[in-house]
Formats: structure tokens, sequence, C-alpha cells
């Protein structure tokens, strides 16, 4: 919680996952987004 490369990297993960929740589990990746959120 104080790098901005964290929050680089979760971008780029959360971007991932909702490309990928798009065509599979969409839920899942709003369960991560919305745990990254937090």
């Amino acid at each position: 919680m104080n790098s901005d490369a964290s929050e680089s990297e979760n971008d780029v993960l959360i971007f991932g996952c909702i490309k990928y929740s798009f065509e599979r589990h969409q839920y899942c990746c709003m369960w991560s987004w919305l745990l990254y959120k937090r």
C-alpha cells in the first residue's frame, strides 16, 4: 500500500482478469477486483 509499481501490476492483473472473465468466469474477476479495490 505504498508503491506505484504495485498499482501498475494490479492494473495488469485486473485487465487480464477482465479479458479472461469476459470469456469465462465473470464473477471470478469481479470478486478479485472487489478484493483489490477494498
